[in-house]
């Protein structure tokens, strides 16, 4: 398994790397051997007393064989967690972690392991019914309807399994989105972030998607109808840019979260997940060429994939007319110096427009950043604001 471009175990390799001491004991799932090497893998823990690190994996949890979970935990403390990872560290505990979805996940988890098997456990209030054509239907915790391509392996495992979808970036976005907004979500996926607006805003606000892969555009739609939306929301099957005209769109067979116009089946994407990838035809607009002059925006919020210098470049008067409008998107160093040749030229633009850099934390929190800091890590997702 090839794990070096996985957010999620970067994010907790990360974590470990900055949190325990070299001579730390390092419990994990075998494949953190390439990004700690000196990690134990589950298969040794019989072999130790009890790690002062130790990793688990939602997904992996019977790796550890007859090992008890509550011995190997007795003296540590959670104090990381996402969608796929919960860590424990002796001598150290986090409580937003203890109240995180991801922990609740995990405790789940493990309760499964445990429960016998002539037991049944009770029926999860969610369900997923797949409706043919790669397409399912299941909810979110929020209580909305969501269709997802069950091609996908990025995001929609974690919607269909748990619900939703990264949740520390989710709980941020549910904070600052209002009733009465005017939302613009750029790379909409199948929609969860758009979802997540349409309910915010409310019947006063406004919403407007744009999706350049036509088969998740279409699937936006459908969200924005099940859940009686198409009276806020608008759907545009384009991409984002800054000029108007044909481009060509990759999107992988598997990984769809990755497809972008900066995509090449030599990426790191593609070899990380044994990915094939498509190639389309796509128009693509300017945010200032669609939306006419005075045009209020409250919120922007963008995944994709290294285009978001390009796409702010296409709303310079947008911005200017909106002095107060925040931005969410993705930063990610690697993807950006590949699309745009230089992470501190796009650093310096931002500053140029009068933002500040906010990283957002795993716990959900906002941490102010400046270009060494975000150079520092592999992916975050940030907020500007003025």
């Amino acid at each position: 398994m090839t794990v070096a471009h996985d957010r999620f175990w970067i994010d907790a390799a990360s974590f470990v790397s900055r949190h325990a001491s070299p001579d730390s004991v390092v419990v994990a799932p075998k494949e953190f051997v390439d990004l700690i090497p000196n990690s134990l893998p589950y298969e040794k823990v019989a072999e130790i007393d009890q790690p002062d690190v130790l990793v688990l994996h939602k997904g992996q949890l019977n790796a550890l064989g007859d090992i008890s979970i509550d011995r190997l935990t007795e003296h540590l403390g959670p104090v990381f967690a996402n969608e796929v990872f919960v860590i424990y560290q002796r001598g150290a505990s986090n409580p937003e972690v203890i109240r995180s979805i991801h922990f609740r996940a995990l405790q789940k988890a493990i309760s499964g392991l445990v429960r016998p098997t002539a037991i049944q456990p009770p029926r999860d209030s969610r369900m997923a019914i797949y409706l043919g054509d790669h397409v399912a239907l299941t909810s979110t915790v929020y209580g909305r309807k969501i269709y997802v391509d069950t091609r996908d392996c990025s995001l929609a495992p974690h919607i269909l399994l748990d619900g939703y979808w990264e949740k520390w970036i989710t709980d941020v976005f549910r904070r600052l989105v209002q009733p009465g907004m005017h939302v613009i979500d750029i790379g909409a996926n199948v929609g969860w972030y758009s979802i997540l607006a349409a309910d915010l805003i409310g019947s006063s606000g406004k919403l407007t998607s744009f999706e350049a892969n036509p088969d998740l555009s279409s699937l936006v739609y459908r969200n924005m109808m099940v859940n009686g939306f198409l009276d806020r929301a608008t759907v545009v099957s384009k991409a984002v840019y800054n000029e108007c005209r044909s481009l060509e769109f990759k999107i992988y067979d598997h990984h769809l979260g990755s497809s972008s116009i900066f995509a090449t089946s030599a990426a790191a994407a593609a070899a990380a997940f044994n990915d094939t990838i498509k190639s389309i035809t796509v128009d693509a607009i300017t945010l200032d060429n669609f939306f006419s002059h005075g045009t209020r925006v409250d919120f922007i919020k963008i995944d994709a994939e290294g285009a978001e210098p390009y796409i702010l470049q296409g709303a310079a008067r947008l911005l200017r007319d909106n002095p107060n409008v925040q931005i969410m998107m993705e930063f990610a160093p690697s993807i950006i110096a590949n699309a745009y040749n230089s992470v501190e030229k796009f650093y310096n633009e931002l500053q140029g427009l009068g933002f500040s850099v906010w990283r957002v934390a795993h716990d959900s929190s906002l941490v102010k950043s400046n270009l060494q800091d975000l150079t520092s890590t592999d992916h975050c997702d940030v907020l500007l604001k003025r």
